[in-house]
């Protein structure tokens, strides 16, 4: 286990401060996510080799989106298997709109932003649980010598 690792799944078994839930989801989506437009849906899904990161994220949505339908894949094989958590598009959008990803504008046109909304980064707990969901997504850390 590699000490990224090591430090990831210490940040998955931490507790998060309440409320800070969707900045962390926020930045696990921008670093690890990608949108999907399919049949004029537009929808969300998370690709990793981490499969506890997706366990972490599925947990996240059922907590605060008890209606979104999450598929996740069995267990993976290999450590170096990236696996694809799949959002539904409602859900999705709902997510997208919460973190500030995608705005909708006075006309109706959405647009898509690449650091979500500043509200769940304003104050300092909030600030470390987005971080701390780059840092999940896409972050890696080499061990001090």
């Amino acid at each position: 286990m590699t000490f990224s690792t090591k430090v990831k799944n210490e940040i998955l078994n931490s507790n998060i401060s309440l409320g800070n839930e969707i900045s962390m989801l926020c930045g696990i989506i921008l670093s690890a996510g990608s949108i999907v437009i399919s049949n004029k849906q537009m929808s969300f899904n998370i690709t990793t080799e981490n499969y506890s990161l997706l366990l972490f994220v599925k947990k996240l949505i059922n907590k605060m989106f008890p209606r979104a339908v999450v598929e996740l894949p069995a267990q993976k094989k290999s450590s170096k298997q990236r696996v694809v958590l799949n959002v539904d598009a409602v859900s999705a959008q709902e997510i997208l709109f919460d973190c500030g990803i995608l705005n909708r504008d006075d006309f109706g046109r959405i647009s898509i932003s690449l650091v979500g909304d500043n509200h769940l980064i304003i104050e300092r707990e909030a600030k470390l649980a987005y971080l701390a969901g780059t840092f999940l997504g896409g972050g890696s850390i080499s061990i001090p010598q």
